[in-house]
């Protein structure tokens, strides 16, 4: 592994031709980002964005997420990568892969999404992967827990730690609930989802409520899963009012906020998803937002307690103000939205400034949403390679959040006003693909 460096604007435009080759992209889509990245103009603004890079950062498809530690280490979690990657933000930056090819097949999709399982140890939900991945973060051990079937695909999609010290993973594929026993290790399947079990893509999400109850949002289910895992039960529920249908492509994910509620993000729904965890109510909120599929890929909870979503297709970020109901539109009209280039933003974090920052996919900008003005904001200019990251963390020390690379050859830190980064952030760095 080479040192760890800071990407300065002298880098050369490095193509990484691997990532572009692997992208299932149509060529008219490549040639829109290409003339968004080109006719993108970076918003002035004291925020910096700068990048760390070593050789473990290289190649296509490398890791979807990561999960993170109480000593601010970040563990990316391998998607075609046979390494899992550990960033240490609290010692200068430092950027090592872990494990050997013995623990990690080459499967591609591999994990998807991590989760800290507070007993020294994190764990990876196995997307396509042939176990549940296990990382002990005393000795850098990499392993795989269980035994699933091979060639399965897409099987569970997010998940949670359950009060009874269990992960919960939320079935995509899978004809049921993944529960590891973080104590034991031991794999069980729960819940008869009946005729939903041969149903695909049924739920995204795996948001844990105040409650303790772990809820799934549906994606192509017509219903709500919960899981109660005090009891191991798995249910399903209505939209009261609503007849949903199958195979619709409703809502990607979803997230709990201030007031008790989780709310899930409108892809080709047309309305916002609310589910009232204390009284059970599900209900469809806020206006019309169209019939375009795609919309939001993620959200966040601002400082004022609303909900922010991330524009994937659509053309704003969404506001959803969770005393009324109500919702509302940010950077409508802003050239730098680009409402022509699709997949966006995906996910964001809250940073100690009060701005909520979007992590870019095919976005040649980092998307900031200054809460306390009601405006947008477009920063850096990071070029036109797809999927670029998967996922931001904030580091509770420095201030400081860091994008998880998917195909991008480096790790992006944004580092706002009154952030510490270390090594010190460098402004007018630009992003070296």
């Amino acid at each position: 592994m080479s040192s760890l460096s800071i990407v300065a604007a002298s880098a050369g435009h490095k193509q990484n031709e691997s990532a572009r080759g692997a992208s299932w992209r149509a060529e008219r889509e490549r040639a829109v980002m290409e003339h968004a990245s080109l006719a993108h103009v970076p918003t002035g603004h004291d925020t910096v964005i700068d990048f760390l890079t070593s050789d473990a950062c290289e190649g296509p498809r490398k890791w979807l997420g990561a999960a993170t530690t109480a000593d601010g280490t970040m563990y990316g979690v391998p998607s075609h990568s046979r390494r899992v990657l550990k960033l240490e933000p609290r010692k200068g930056g430092k950027i090592t892969a872990i494990g050997c090819d013995d623990a990690l097949s080459e499967t591609h999709f591999k994990f998807l999404r991590g989760i800290d399982g507070k007993n020294g140890k994190v764990y990876g939900l196995p997307a396509w992967g042939e176990g549940v991945l296990c990382v002990d973060c005393v000795t850098d051990d990499v392993r795989l827990i269980g035994e699933l079937p091979p060639e399965m695909k897409w099987q569970w999609h997010g998940g949670a730690m359950g009060n009874d010290k269990a992960l919960y993973a939320i079935p995509c594929n899978a004809s049921k609930v993944l529960r590891v026993d973080t104590e034991t290790d031991a794999l069980t399947f729960i819940g008869d989802l009946g005729e939903h079990g041969s149903l695909k893509n049924k739920w995204y999400g795996g948001i844990k409520d105040r409650n303790g109850a772990i809820w799934g949002i549906p994606y192509c289910s017509d219903k709500v899963l919960k899981i109660t895992p005090e009891t191991q039960s798995v249910e399903m529920f209505d939209v009261s009012g609503e007849t949903l249908k199958k195979n619709a492509f409703s809502w990607h994910g979803g997230t709990l906020a201030p007031d008790g509620c989780i709310y899930g993000f409108p892809s080709h729904a047309e309305r916002v998803l609310k589910i009232n965890c204390n009284t059970g109510e599900i209900s469809l909120i806020g206006d019309s937002l169209g019939t375009d599929g795609y919309k939001f890929g993620g959200g966040c909870i601002g400082g004022d307690g609303n909900v922010y979503a991330f524009p994937s297709d659509y053309h704003a970020v969404l506001k959803i103000d969770v005393a009324t109901g109500k919702t509302s539109l940010l950077g409508v009209g802003e050239p730098s939205m680009m409402p022509s280039l699709k997949n966006k933003w995906q996910g964001g974090v809250l940073a100690r400034d009060g701005s909520i920052y979007g992590i870019p996919c095919d976005a040649p900008s980092v998307l900031c949403i200054d809460v306390a003005a009601q405006r947008v904001f477009f920063l850096g200019a990071l070029g036109d390679l797809p999927d670029k990251y998967q996922g931001g963390f904030l580091d509770a020390n420095d201030g400081v959040i860091y994008a998880i690379p998917e195909n991008a050859p480096n790790v992006m830190r944004i580092c706002p006003r009154g952030s510490t980064p270390h090594p010190p952030a460098r402004a007018n760095t630009e992003h070296p693909v």
